[in-house]
Parts: C-alpha cells; sequence; structure tokens
C-alpha cells in the first residue's frame, strides 16, 4: 500500500470529524435534527433529508445542490448553492455564502471565503484565505449575489494568471488592484486597504 493510501484518507476524516465536533459542541450550532449523510439528486424532492437540515458528515449532490449547512465533506460536482459549509468541498459551479475550509471546483463564488480554494475561476466578496486559479476575483469585483456597500476587510492572496482585487496580495501574471498605488500590475500587486 502506498503512503498516500495509508495516510491519506485516514488524515482526511480526522480532520472532518474534529471539525464536526467542534461544530455540533459550538454554542452557536442551531439546537436542531442534524444528519450524518445527505444524498440527493434534486434538492427537498429526491433526497435523504431536507435541504434546511444540517449535514455534519457527508452531502452527496451530484447533479445539483442546496444543502444549507455543511459541515465535513461536501460532493456537488456539477451545481451547489449553500448558505455555509465548513470543511472539503468539491463543487463544479458553485456559489456559498459563508466558507470555511478547503475548496475544489471549476467556479466557485463566496460572499465570505476562509481557507484554500483551487478552482479554474474563483471569487470572494470577503477574501481571508489563499485563492489558486487562472483567474481570481475578491473584493467589491467578485461576482456574488451579496455585496457589502463597502470595501470588505481582510485581503488574503490571490495566486494565478490574472488576478483582480480590491485589497491583498496578488501574484499572477496580470494583477489589477483599484486601491494599489499602481492599479494594473505585471507579476506582483498589493494594497493594504
Amino acid at each position: 500500500m502506498k503512503w498516500y493510501q495509508q495516510w491519506l484518507l485516514p488524515s482526511l476524516a480526522a480532520v472532518c470529524l474534529a471539525g464536526n465536533v467542534h461544530a455540533a459542541g459550538t454554542s452557536n450550532y442551531p439546537n436542531v435534527a442534524w444528519t450524518l449523510l445527505q444524498v440527493s439528486l434534486v434538492p427537498d424532492q429526491l433526497a435523504v433529508v431536507s435541504a434546511d437540515t444540517p449535514v455534519i458528515g457527508v452531502n452527496l449532490e451530484p447533479f445539483w445542490g442546496a444543502q444549507k449547512r455543511v459541515d465535513g465533506l461536501n460532493l456537488q460536482p456539477l451545481f451547489g448553492f449553500s448558505d455555509e459549509i465548513n470543511g472539503i468541498s468539491v463543487q463544479g459551479f458553485g456559489e456559498t455564502t459563508r466558507f470555511a475550509g478547503l475548496q475544489f471546483g471549476l467556479v466557485a463564488f463566496a460572499t465570505h471565503f476562509q481557507g484554500v480554494s483551487f478552482s479554474l475561476v474563483t471569487g470572494a466578496w470577503e477574501n481571508r484565505g489563499l485563492q489558486v486559479g487562472v483567474a481570481n476575483f475578491s473584493g467589491n469585483t467578485a461576482l456574488v449575489t451579496y455585496q457589502g456597500d463597502s470595501i470588505p476587510p481582510g485581503g488574503g492572496l490571490q495566486l494565478g494568471l490574472f488576478n483582480n482585487a480590491t485589497s491583498g496580495v496578488q501574484i499572477g501574471l496580470l494583477n489589477y488592484n483599484a486601491n494599489s498605488p499602481v492599479p494594473w500590475m505585471i507579476l506582483f500587486n498589493a494594497s493594504a486597504r
């Protein structure tokens, strides 16, 4: 057995379970019924539980997902829309209101993002993490459904071919940051706003 087969899955399981135990034990966690497993083909129609039921474990929605809260492993390989995801998420085209953890996808947008995102296109109104993609957007340039009235706090780090932000550090071929002393830069740009 190769080292990654021997250590990767147990490590991921430990991270997911540790996060879930912490989430369920916090005072702000909803005092409602929750489930360890959610499998859904159509939200609230062909599903094990309602989209309003928090998932503390594994959420699998292969075609279209709308689970409101997931703590653990979220799998929405085509389309996914969630209010809150904490843990590891795989979304083809996804939008999340609050995301904390590790995210993989084709196009991934979050209003409040904290963690690491590996996607072709990433976007976050409030970026407090690392965005790695071909094109990365954060701040008032992000294409998310909610944007505040002001420049969001936190800047994060963007690594990509094209980076567009209102604050933070950018490393890429072409970088635009409206609040930087020089808005358009090649290879590197930053602003402290």
